[in-house]
């Protein structure tokens, strides 16, 4: 069963960018999760963010962005072919379809947002 899914293919670059912007912040790490922030499901040589989604929502994540489907868990769940790929799509986004100086201002703040997360 399928359930409500928010699949990229159906969602523009757009779309998915003003999700993002939506919420609080960027989280890809569920133990520092705030309320309202987007949570992306990395993965790495010794660990799944796909298996913290849930636990990502239960925290107060807005969104639970994945790669593999058989964890979706319900319509705040954001289904995408590869869950860094997207990321570095959406950080990139501004800069093709903002005004310059505006795309950079969003960019620097998401990739601080980023850094911080993955350095804590």
């Amino acid at each position: 069963m399928l359930g409500l899914f928010y699949y990229i293919y159906f969602m523009d670059i757009k779309s998915l960018h003003q999700l993002f912007l939506d919420c609080n912040s960027v989280c890809t790490d569920t133990r520092k999760i705030e309320k309202n922030d987007i949570f992306f499901a990395l993965k790495g040589d010794n660990f799944n963010g796909n298996e913290f989604s849930k636990l990502a929502l239960e925290k107060g994540a807005k969104f639970v962005v994945i790669d593999e489907e058989n964890y979706n868990i319900n319509s705040q769940t954001i289904l995408v072919d590869n869950v860094l790929k997207t990321l570095q799509n959406i950080m990139v986004f501004p800069t093709n379809y903002l005004p310059q100086s505006l795309s950079l201002k969003v960019a620097l703040e998401r990739h601080r947002q980023i850094s911080a997360e993955q350095h804590h």
